[in-house]
């Protein structure tokens, strides 16, 4: 490997993505802080930079749905705050055994409104991870660089004889679709539990739910734990390798717009 081709350590990517995940997803609390009081908690966000309060629940709300857990014994109520303003509740209503060594917990979480009452509110997540996603395909094909590349001095070139020229819109869109493929099984196994289920933990604790996550978590575990034992090695991970990208040290590599 020659010194411009060299190649981004694990260290940098994760710092690239902390940076970038911060600057998508920083508007999105503050839209939320302002929607959650205007809208009496219709609207949240509970992820990002956050400060969590929870206090043990004493009484739950009436008819929640699903059914809380059979025979619970443990309840908490979180406020979710930025900076300060509050942007999201969740209501956790558990059931908590022990048999020998080993604790069993089934669990139940509901959004709550600004008065404590279950609701069923919209959550900007999905939102927020749909535009990060779109914002590190867009301003790589764009621009050579997303925020959090330039902060940490990296980029994702092309490989092979068009070594470190900008990757086209297509190809990006197919190495995100490569690196995320292993989590499909994941994705698919959860979706059938939970649509089939309406969401109860009394059910999914009965269905199987967690041994069929398991089993397809699986795959993905060990081949993410690979790419990233071949990312500290400053080796090119198995989705680079496939769509023929490489992350570089821009700082070392070919020129970026």
């Amino acid at each position: 490997m020659t010194a411009d081709q060299r190649r981004a350590g694990f260290w940098r990517r994760l710092l690239s993505l902390t940076t970038d995940s911060i600057v998508v997803f920083l508007p999105f609390q503050i839209i939320a802080a302002v929607l959650f009081a205007l809208t009496v908690g219709s609207i949240q966000f509970a992820d990002g930079l956050t400060f969590t309060a929870c206090k043990q629940a004493t009484q739950l709300p009436e008819n929640l749905s699903p059914a809380p857990p059979a025979n619970a014994n443990s309840a908490s109520e979180c406020r979710i705050f930025f900076f300060g303003a509050e942007t999201a509740r969740r209501l956790t209503v558990r059931r908590v055994t022990k048999e020998g060594n080993t604790t069993y917990i089934v669990a139940q979480q509901y959004m709550l409104d600004k008065n404590s009452n279950q609701v069923n509110g919209y959550s900007l997540e999905w939102i927020a991870i749909l535009t990060l996603i779109g914002y590190l395909i867009l301003a790589k094909s764009l621009k050579g660089q997303t925020l959090g590349d330039r902060a940490t001095k990296i980029a994702v070139v092309n490989t092979g004889e068009n070594f470190g020229s900008p990757v086209p819109l297509k190809k990006l869109v197919v190495r995100y679709l490569i690196l995320a493929a292993p989590i499909a099984p994941v994705v698919l196994v959860q979706g059938y539990f939970l649509g089939t289920s309406g969401n109860s933990a009394n059910q999914l604790a009965t269905n199987g739910f967690l041994m069929w996550s398991l089993i397809a978590a699986a795959p993905a575990f060990v081949l993410y734990f690979i790419c990233v034992v071949q990312i500290a090695r400053k080796r090119d991970p198995l989705y680079d390798r496939i769509a023929k990208t490489a992350v570089i040290r821009a700082s070392w590599g070919a020129e970026i717009p």
